[in-house]
């Protein structure tokens, strides 16, 4: 089992046609609350872009990394992502292999991404 913290920072914005690019930066923090040790495996994102856009992206670990979390440790990580619109909504999951093979998920917690740009 893993408790996972996110956090989110506006960026900023690069607006051309075609298409508008609002940049945000997270932070994740994963901690293994359970009772075993486990690998991260896959992501899952889902992000939905106020303008109706909605992307899924999977792939294998994450930033180049498939972290072994021992019992009560935790793994950081930090990237980028980009909407089409200064709002938008991100969540997903996470693939974790434990040390028995047996394969589990763990929800990453929905977060709005609202820029300040809007506001300014």
């Amino acid at each position: 089992s893993s408790g996972i913290n996110a956090e989110y920072g506006y960026m900023g914005s690069k607006v051309e046609l075609p298409t508008d690019q609002h940049w945000w930066r997270y932070t994740i923090m994963i901690e293994n609350v359970g009772d075993v040790a486990v690998q991260l495996r896959e992501r899952t994102w889902c992000i939905y872009s106020e303008n109706d856009h909605k992307e899924t992206i999977t792939g294998t670990g994450v930033v180049g990394q498939e972290p072994i979390i021992p019992v009560g440790g935790c793994f950081q990580y930090s990237s980028m992502i980009n909407l089409r619109s200064p709002t938008g909504h991100m969540w997903g999951t996470y693939l974790f292999e434990r040390e028995d093979k047996k394969l589990c998920n763990a929800s990453i917690p929905p977060s709005l991404l609202e820029s300040k740009a809007q506001t300014v």
